[in-house]
């Protein structure tokens, strides 16, 4: 007997689920207690009854085939919880793993907008200074026109 948990979208079902997994947990350790309590009771019970009515082997027989029943529906419903806390660990290692690629994800796409707003900052500044060289060019070539004109003039 198979059980499957529906889908988990955030670590908070996930904690939801744990916390019903472990009260799962523990109702079947009180289970266990309560049919141990019944099973003595039972076998106090038929002590009484079967001193009269039944043979030893005849009691003993009945005890275990009690037990055995018990045991595989306790078997069954252990198998059963041992299945959901493990879909439940593969779930919150796939949530880790999903939270982990999407920081990297993250992370990535910063550090591509931190370059790209890197690369147009200095394509800003690279444009002052062509401007600052245009200028000095052009004052440079004004000074030197300027010369050539008053020199000619003479």
């Amino acid at each position: 007997m198979a059980f499957v948990l529906p889908a988990i979208a955030s670590q908070g079902d996930i904690e939801d689920v744990s916390e019903d997994i472990i009260d799962v947990r523990q109702s079947l350790d009180k289970t266990k207690k309560l049919l141990g309590e019944v099973l003595d009771t039972h076998r106090t019970t038929n002590q009484a009854s079967n001193e009269q009515e039944r043979s030893p082997d005849e009691t003993l027989a009945t005890e275990a085939a009690w037990l055995r029943a018990l045991g595989e529906q306790l078997n069954t419903l252990e198998r059963c919880l041992a299945a959901m806390e493990e879909d439940l660990g593969q779930r919150r290692a796939n949530l880790l793993s999903n939270t982990a690629n999407i920081e990297s994800t993250l992370n990535a796409s910063t550090v591509a907008d931190k370059r790209r707003d890197r690369d147009i900052a200095m394509s800003g500044s690279q444009a002052k200074y062509m401007a600052v060289v245009l200028l000095l060019s052009a004052s440079l070539l004004t000074a030197l026109f300027a010369l050539f004109f008053v020199s000619t003039q003479k």
